[in-house]
C-alpha cells in the first residue's frame, strides 16, 4: 500500500517523546508520512539519540534524524511537579541545584539581568517580571499565566546574557551524531552567518545546518545565514515570545520569501495541531494555518508536543499528510 509518504512533497517532522515511544506509535507515525524524527536537544543524551535511532531504524531506513541543539536558550530545571501560580504571586529562581526553581543550563543568569527584565516560560504560556534579586535568587512577579512546567525554555526578551552558540552538552551530542550516522542539526537561537559559520565549522559536512530563527537579529541577518546554512526551521515560539504574537505571520511570510528567493528549504514550526495534544482532529484554523504555510512555500512543517507528549500523535501526522496533499494539489474551481 503506498503510504502518504510517497504521495506528498511537503515533510513532516516530528518531535520524539514520551507519546512516541513505542515501536507501534512509530510505525503508525512512519507510515502516516513522518519524513524526519527530531530529538529536541535540551533533555538529549547519546543514549537517547541512540534509542530514537534505534526505534526509527528498526521500521524505516528512509526516515531522517535530527538533532536539536539549545545555544543559549535558558532551561529550567526538571523539577518533581507543575508549579500552579496566578497573577501578582511571586517566583523565585534560584541559582543551584538546593533552590526547587533554577536554571538547569546557565549558572548565575542573575548577575546578567536587570530589575524590570520580562522573562516569558515556554512559548509565551507564563510571563514574569523581575522585581528584585536577593544573593543569588531572582524574584519575579507573575504578570500572566497559571502553571510553570519543569524544563521549560525562559526566554529573556531583549537581554543580552549570552554568545554561547553550542553548549558543551550541545557539542557532546554532535559529536555523537556525527559518529552515528545521524543526518541533520536544528541550531537554535542564529542570530548572524558568523554563528552559523560556528556551528557549521564544527560538524563539518557531517550534518546538514538548520538554522533556527527565533528573534529580530535573526530577521535582521536572514541574508547572510542564508549565505551559510543548508535550511532555515522558523521556529515561531520564539518569535512569538521576543516579536509579539501580532507580528509573528507577517515575520514567517518574508522569512519564508526569503528563503524561497534564495533556494534555502525552509521549515515551518510550532503548534501547527496545538489542539491535538488533547483533541483528535485540529481546528479549522490550524487547517488553515498549516495550508497558508505550504502555500507559502515551506518545504516542510514541524509537529512538537503533539508528537512528543500529546495523546494522538498519529492522528496528527495523518492530518498534516491529508492537509499537505490537498495543499499541493491544483485549487479547486471557486464558484462565482
Amino acid at each position: 500500500m503506498m503510504t502518504s509518504q510517497k504521495l506528498k512533497k511537503t515533510k513532516i517532522i516530528c518531535t520524539i517523546g514520551p507519546s512516541s515511544w513505542s515501536h507501534e506509535v512509530m510505525k503508525g507515525m512512519i507510515d502516516a508520512g513522518m519524513n524526519v524524527a527530531r530529538v529536541n536537544g535540551a533533555f538529549a543524551n547519546p543514549k537517547e539519540l541512540d534509542k530514537v535511532k534505534e526505534l526509527v531504524r528498526s521500521i524505516s531506513e528512509d526516515v531522517e534524524l535530527m538533532i536539536d541543539v539549545k545555544g543559549p536558550e535558558v532551561r529550567l530545571n526538571k523539577f518533581p511537579n507543575p508549579l500552579p501560580i496566578k497573577k501578582d504571586d511571586i517566583v523565585v529562581i534560584g541559582n543551584t541545584q538546593k533552590d526547587p526553581v533554577y536554571p538547569a543550563n546557565y549558572s548565575d543568569l542573575y548577575q546578567c539581568l536587570d530589575i524590570g527584565q520580562k522573562m516569558v516560560v515556554g512559548d509565551g504560556d507564563v510571563e514574569l517580571k523581575l522585581e528584585k534579586i536577593e544573593g543569588d535568587q531572582m524574584h519575579c512577579r507573575v504578570i500572566a499565566g497559571q502553571v510553570i512546567k519543569p524544563c521549560k525554555a525562559l526566554n529573556l526578551p531583549g537581554a543580552s546574557h549570552t554568545c554561547q552558540v553550542l553548549t558543551e552538552n550541545d557539542m557532546i551530542n554532535l559529536k555523537h551524531g556525527m559518529e552515528t550516522g545521524w543526518d541533520s542539526v536544528s541550531a537554535s537561537f542564529i542570530q548572524s552567518g558568523d554563528a552559523a559559520r560556528l556551528v557549521k565549522d564544527f560538524i563539518g559536512d557531517k550534518l546538514k545546518l538548520v538554522a533556527k530563527i527565533e528573534d529580530q537579529q535573526g530577521i535582521d541577518n536572514i541574508d547572510e545565514i542564508l549565505s551559510v546554512v543548508d535550511e532555515v526551521m522558523i521556529a515561531r515560539g520564539g518569535l512569538g515570545v521576543e516579536l509579539g504574537l501580532e507580528k509573528v505571520h507577517i515575520a514567517q511570510r518574508y522569512l519564508t520569501k526569503k528563503c524561497v528567493e534564495a533556494n534555502v528549504p525552509v521549515i515551518t514550526a510550532t503548534e501547527m495541531l496545538q489542539s491535538m495534544m488533547d483533541q483528535p482532529q485540529p481546528t479549522r484554523a490550524e487547517v488553515s494555518d498549516v495550508t497558508t504555510a505550504i502555500l507559502l512555500g515551506s518545504n516542510s512543517i514541524m509537529l512538537s508536543g503533539e508528537s512528543a507528549a500529546g495523546k494522538y500523535p498519529i492522528e496528527a501526522v495523518q492530518y498534516l499528510s491529508k492537509i499537505a496533499l490537498e495543499a499541493e494539489s491544483p485549487l479547486l474551481p471557486m464558484a462565482d
